[in-house]
């Protein structure tokens, strides 16, 4: 997330299921926040959510992607 550490609202984490990995981000705050390392992270099929374009995630949202 491309905030200063007070200000950030995104959580992001990865959950491996059996063989496959699902990386997840959820935006908790009301403003757009704009994901730096999107591109190179959330590479795969997506499950549920999307990007805006210029890796922005909208506020109260949230990204899930199939990485393997």
């Amino acid at each position: 997330e491309d905030a200063p550490a007070r200000d950030r609202t995104v959580v992001a984490f990865d959950r491996k299921l059996g063989r496959q990995l699902v990386r997840c981000a959820v935006n908790l705050g009301d403003q757009p926040r704009k994901l730096t390392r999107a591109p190179s992270l959330f590479v795969g099929e997506p499950l549920y959510g999307v990007l805006e374009p210029g890796d922005i995630l909208p506020p109260f949202s949230a990204l899930v992607v199939r990485v393997s």
